[in-house]
Formats: structure tokens, sequence, C-alpha cells
């Protein structure tokens, strides 16, 4: 069940890294500001399973960052981005 969760956690990455920030409603103003926190709460989310007891899905995170270091992202990140 958690390696399910991580793998949609993975895909929405994916898909709101590729995602054109003007053409998103993410609800409210500041759409680039709306989707960078967005960004940062789900990479936050992986990275607390990397506490996780169950060593499967400690490496399940692994191999699901690494992947997502494959991906094309539209928004310029700063180091800071990834500090949750």
């Amino acid at each position: 069940m958690r390696n399910s969760i991580l793998e949609i956690l993975s895909l929405l990455i994916r898909e709101l890294s590729l995602a054109d920030p003007t053409t998103l409603d993410l609800g409210g103003g500041g759409d680039e500001d709306k989707l960078k926190r967005e960004l940062q709460s789900f990479f936050g989310l992986l990275f607390e399973r990397f506490l996780d007891l169950n060593s499967y899905v400690r490496s399940k995170v692994a191999s699901l960052l690494l992947k997502t270091c494959e991906y094309v992202f539209l928004l310029p990140l700063s180091p800071s981005f990834l500090e949750y």
C-alpha cells in the first residue's frame, strides 16, 4: 500500500514538473508559487518515507527519486527548494 502511494506521488511530481504554470488552475492566485509549494510538499512526503521501517519502502523511495532526476522541470529550482 505504501509503495503504491509512493508511485502515485512520483507520477504527480512528473505531471506537475511537465506542466506549464500559466495553464494550470490550482485555485487562487500565484500559480507559480502554488505549483512550487505543491512540488515541495510532494517531495517532502517522499523524503519522509526514507524513515520508514520497511527497507523495501526505503529502496522504492530511492528508485523513485532517481527517476525524478530524469524529469525536465519547467520551473527553475533552487537548492533551497527541497528544504521542507
